[in-house]
């Protein structure tokens, strides 16, 4: 696997991690020093309810899309170079769908919900992403499943190691 890739890889995780700690400070702005009135006067309750409807979708989007979409079907069939770019793409539309949990907790904020509320989606965002952050471990592990998988297959498009 190429070096180079994944350390881009990890920047743009890192890039979008780093975009949601930016969340916190602009939480706390909002509350304490600009004692900013909320943009709407919704139910706080109704906004906070549907926030964690939300965010408990999006987690289980990424939960079932981390299951399904690394290892389809025709995977097998493709070279370990297209292999790991897709695994990549994947990776970084489940870190940007854990980012937009993190949205969701500033736009509940702003929507009425309390501060402690969405503090917390925007931890619960950080948790969902950190999990999902590429480790050159990980990778190896998919490339050991993938070269199993052909192996079980008789399908060998590559050298043999």
């Amino acid at each position: 696997m190429d070096e180079k890739k994944l350390k881009k890889l990890q920047i743009i995780s890192f890039s979008f991690i780093g975009s949601v700690l930016i969340y916190i400070p602009a939480l706390f702005v909002f509350d304490r020093v600009m004692h900013l009135t909320r943009i709407f006067q919704n139910n706080p309750t109704n906004v906070e309810k549907y926030s964690f409807y939300a965010s408990a979708f999006l987690i289980l989007l990424v939960i079932a899309l981390k299951k399904f979409i690394y290892f389809p079907s025709k995977i097998v069939y493709k070279t370990i170079d297209e292999a790991t770019s897709y695994w990549m793409t994947m990776d970084i539309i489940l870190m940007s769908i854990g980012s937009s949990i993190g949205m969701i907790g500033l736009l509940a904020f702003l929507l009425g919900a309390s501060y402690f509320r969405s503090m917390l989606l925007i931890i619960i965002s950080i948790l969902v992403m950190m999990t999902l952050f590429p480790f050159k471990m990980r990778y190896d592990l998919r490339l050991q499943q993938l070269k199993e998988m052909k192996r079980e297959r008789g399908i060998f498009n590559e050298p043999q190691e």
